[in-house]
C-alpha cells in the first residue's frame, strides 16, 4: 500500500512539471496575457492595466473615457515572436465597433511582453493601445 502511495506521488507530482519550461515562464506569460487580453476584450482597462509596463501605465488609463464608446465582441491571437526567454512580442486582432459610428471594424493591438529579471514570473506588457483605441472611436 506505502508503495502504490508512493507512487502516485511522485507520478502526480511530475505530472505538475513541465521538462521544457521548469520555472514555468511559458505558462506565466500566457496566463497574463490571457487575462490582460480578455480585460481588454470586457472593457476593464482599470484590471488591464496590472498588466501594463508600471512607466506606461498611466497613459494607458488615460484612454478608458475612449473605451466607453467601444464594445469587442472577439479577438485572435496572432503573431507570437519570441526573442529569447524573457521577451515576447505579440499582435492580436479584435473585433468591435465604436458605439459612435455603429460599424464593425477589426483592430490590431501590438502586445510585447518583458518579463522581470530574475526567477519571477511577473511579466509586463508594452501596448499601443492607447493610440489603437484613438484610432477606433474616432472611426478613422
Amino acid at each position: 500500500m506505502r508503495v502504490l502511495t508512493a507512487l502516485l506521488l511522485v507520478t502526480t507530482l511530475l505530472g505538475c512539471q513541465s521538462f521544457t519550461d521548469p520555472l514555468g515562464r511559458q505558462d506565466a506569460l500566457e496566463s497574463s496575457q490571457k487575462r490582460y487580453t480578455e480585460f481588454v476584450r470586457w472593457g476593464d482597462l482599470e484590471r488591464a492595466s496590472r498588466y501594463v509596463e508600471p512607466e506606461s501605465r498611466e497613459q494607458f488609463l488615460k484612454r478608458v473615457p475612449d473605451f466607453e464608446h467601444i464594445r469587442v465582441t472577439d479577438f485572435d491571437v496572432q503573431d507570437i515572436e519570441y526573442q529569447g526567454e524573457d521577451e515576447v512580442s505579440i499582435v492580436v486582432t479584435y473585433h468591435g465597433f465604436s458605439l459612435l459610428h455603429l460599424v464593425e471594424r477589426r483592430f490590431r493591438e501590438h502586445q510585447h511582453w518583458v518579463r522581470d529579471p530574475g526567477i519571477k514570473n511577473k511579466w509586463w506588457v508594452t501596448t499601443d493601445l492607447a493610440q489603437v483605441l484613438g484610432e477606433v472611436r474616432s472611426g478613422s
